[in-house]
């Protein structure tokens, strides 16, 4: 798929790993000069959804990594889709618990920087991985933020209903009916995406992404979602500028679990297993250095 090789996370050479949601390469491509030195290359995640990406990745226990996980489908609580991450690491640290913010609708990156410094300096030993929630929605610059998700509660993730919340603003029967339809119409074929029925129904949108999207169209998320990433690179670079200060023997990668259509085919989000290049083609960028370091030593 596009020249790139397949990734798989349990073979590959790192000491901290970054990971970037939905993070699609072409974007990354574009963005990462600004923020960060290194060599990029293209991988293909062997998902393209964060739980078909997780399984398929990891398989062994490994002792010595801790999880910083933004995300509440790898949590150190309850199993979810398949994932008890508790199986695979010595510790995770639930950041998707305690780093929420009410008022985004999400986890903010400074949360999993802060959580991510306190967990290297607390264990120098170990190897992380760091999940950033963006660039998925919701979007969190001023110009295209809206509503976005609930603050997760464990009985949901235990039930399978992680960051899906954002339909409570329809009654239970609306949304049964809702998921029942569109999933028919999209099994007959009629349907390609439930974006345009939902809102030709004059329902509420179903994610922070479908809002954006109403709102702003096509180019507008495109561009809420570059500004996403912009955001999380900014704060990826700081931590790497900390880990490179720090420990700079060790191996800094940013990767994704999978990308994000944005309007190619007339479909959005990431839909698991699908061999579309914008969810499957990944970057694996390896960092050397960040800008803002390189330019504090040419002053």
């Amino acid at each position: 798929m596009n020249n790139a090789e397949s990734l798989s996370l349990e073979d590959e050479n790192w000491d901290y790993l970054i990971i970037l949601d939905a993070c699609r390469y072409d974007y990354f491509a574009k963005t990462h000069g600004d923020y960060l030195v290194g060599h990029l290359s293209k991988r293909v995640s062997l998902g393209s959804s964060t739980p078909a990406w997780f399984l398929a990745n990891f398989a062994k226990y490994h002792s010595d990594v801790i999880y910083v996980s933004g995300n509440p489908h790898i949590n150190g609580k309850v199993p979810v889709k398949g994932i008890d991450a508790r199986k695979n690491f010595s510790k995770i640290v639930n950041v998707w618990d305690f780093g929420w913010d009410n008022v985004l609708g999400t986890v903010p990156p400074e949360a999993i920087n802060h959580a991510a410094i306190e967990t290297a300096e607390a264990f120098p030993n170990k190897r992380l991985i760091i999940h950033y929630v963006q660039p998925h929605s919701p979007y969190l610059s001023k110009d295209f933020r809206g509503h976005g998700f609930p603050e997760p509660d464990i009985a949901d993730i235990a039930q399978d209903r992680v960051l899906v919340g954002y339909k409570a603003t329809q009654s239970g029967l609306l949304n049964t009916l809702d998921y029942r339809l569109v999933k028919t119409l999209k099994y007959l074929k009629i349907l390609r995406t439930s974006y345009k029925f939902r809102e030709v129904l004059g329902l509420p949108p179903a994610s922070p992404l479908e809002a954006t999207l109403r709102k702003f169209g096509t180019d507008g998320l495109r561009r809420a979602y570059e500004e996403n990433l912009r955001i999380v690179m900014q704060q990826a670079s700081r931590l790497c500028r900390q880990f490179l200060s720090t420990n700079p023997a060790r191996r800094i990668v940013i990767t994704s679990d999978h990308g994000e259509l944005l309007g190619e085919k007339g479909r959005f989000g990431h839909p698991s297993r699908s061999n579309e290049p914008a969810l499957r083609v990944v970057p694996w960028f390896q960092v050397t250095d960040t800008v803002e370091r390189t330019q504090s030593a040419d002053e």
